[in-house]
């Protein structure tokens, strides 16, 4: 129990050592989060076969033009792409 005491107060000054070191990465974390606030839109693949359009392509083409940013593309097992 006497020595774990012994270890305790370095392990602290270590730890706040630490927490200050790393303190202004931090800060600058929080301030470039702050400054550059962005988003996206994301739209699963699989649903685009259930819009109705002239084409695959003209489908496509309103997609982006409504803003959508990032596509998400479902992964399949061999047994789902053969049925």
């Amino acid at each position: 129990m006497r020595g774990l005491k012994k270890f305790a107060q370095p392990y602290a000054c270590l730890l706040l050592l630490s927490f200050l070191l790393a303190l202004p990465a931090l800060c600058w974390r929080v301030r470039q989060e702050n400054f550059s606030r962005s988003s996206f839109i994301l739209f699963d693949f699989s649903e685009f076969s259930r819009l109705k359009g002239a084409s695959e392509k003209a489908s496509l083409a309103a997609l982006m033009d409504a803003g959508i940013s990032a596509f998400l593309v479902p992964e399949y097992t061999s047994e789902e792409i053969r049925l």
